[in-house]
């Protein structure tokens, strides 16, 4: 009898190894698939005759998370501890927003911007007079006139309003999920407002986009939008049941 059941449980623990083996190469597969799809876009954004639009973008974007969070979760499944549980998810969303971060520079500083624009034929004044503005809110009311007047594509507007609320949201998550010091609002604001100016300092001197403090006030409103929900109670019980936060 003791021979018997010490048989079933040397049998279960094969059969358990089996499925943690299987799991974590499962969880190989889907990392390894990210990355040629990180590769593959990498070589699309860089490829001079090739024009990537953001919409295109973002769908290649959730192409390569999708196998990220199955990968995860098939790491949770097999790991017991809590705290490698929060190395494994922490590693998962760190990678997230390096990708992120990658995501941003190519929609930032190369899609749109390639080729000769005559961005490189005309002076720093002339250059600076034509793609700085410095008075808030200028260039929001002026669209906000292009739409009730129906002069101007609804589309444009959109993108350059709306897109620009929700192309820094996910900072307001991702951030906070990573760094421990950016959980409080003020160090968050003041490092996400550091972070904007010189993104668009960056364009100005690259000559890759419009330095306009409209952006920087829409970012930011997108950015601590997403902060202002991450910070909800219910939202924190989520990511503390999910390995995100500490509890």
């Amino acid at each position: 009898m003791y021979e018997t059941v010490n048989i079933l449980f040397i049998l279960r623990k094969v059969s358990m190894d089996k499925i943690v083996l299987v799991k974590k190469v499962a969880a190989g597969v889907f990392y390894a698939i990210s990355a040629l799809l990180i590769l593959l876009l990498s070589v699309i954004i860089l490829k001079r005759n090739t024009m990537l639009h953001v919409s295109g973008l973002l769908i290649m974007a959730i192409a390569i998370c999708i196998p990220v969070i199955i990968a995860t979760i098939l790491l949770l499944s097999i790991v017991q501890e809590e705290e490698k549980r929060y190395m494994v998810m922490k590693g998962s969303i760190s990678a997230v927003f390096v990708f992120y971060c990658l995501i941003l520079v190519a929609i930032l500083f190369l899609i749109g911007h390639r080729g000769d624009n005559g961005a490189g034929t005309v002076s720093i004044k002339e250059y600076l007079k034509w793609n700085m503005n410095l008075i808030p809110f200028k260039t929001i009311i002026g669209y906000t006139r292009f739409f009730i007047n129906g002069s101007i594509n609804e589309s444009i507007i959109i993108e350059n309003l709306l897109g620009n609320v929700l192309l820094f949201f996910p900072m307001g998550i991702l951030l906070p999920c990573i760094f421990e010091n950016l959980r409080r609002f003020n160090r968050f604001a003041v490092a996400m407002l550091i972070s904007l100016v010189s993104v668009e300092i960056l364009q100005l001197l690259t000559r890759s986009g419009i330095c306009d403090i409209d952006d920087i006030i829409l970012n930011f409103i997108g950015a601590v939008s997403a902060f202002g929900i991450w910070r909800l109670t219910v939202i924190q019980k989520l990511l503390s049941k999910i390995y995100v936060l500490n509890r």
